[in-house]
């Protein structure tokens, strides 16, 4: 089972990242989504990604996304969500540009299909 954390403050980054990721990684299959907030204390953000994986019937994408302000450190995201991920990304505030948190050995390369698409769109084409 694939887990996905995707750490954001720009709705629509997220949204398109999402809908990119489910139509070229998943086969438009929809994924388990958890929505978290980084208001959320450790404890809660760790329940709920520990109950969404018990919940999970192991063949599903599971993607946590954790709503965060602008002023919000990486080093903050809680342990128990990045350990708990494959994967992990950050969209700043009114970017398309991905920072990567945590890797696997598929991350470079949906970053780069990701880039190519961004690329494609800014030309119009």
């Amino acid at each position: 089972m694939k887990t996905l954390t995707i750490v954001w403050e720009d709705s629509l980054s997220l949204r398109m990242f999402l809908d990119f990721y489910r139509t070229i990684y998943l086969g438009g299959a929809d994924p388990v989504v958890v929505k978290l907030n980084s208001l959320y204390s450790p404890d809660i953000i760790e329940n709920l990604v520990k109950e969404a994986l018990e919940n999970s019937d192991g063949t599903t994408a599971v993607i946590f996304t954790l709503k965060v302000k602008p002023s919000f450190n990486n080093t903050s995201t809680p342990q128990s969500l990045i350990d708990n991920s494959s994967m992990a990304f950050r969209f700043a505030r009114f970017s398309s540009e991905p920072e990567e948190i945590k890797a696997d050995g598929e991350s470079a390369a949906i970053l780069d299909r990701w880039r190519q698409n961004i690329a494609r769109m800014d030309q119009g084409a």
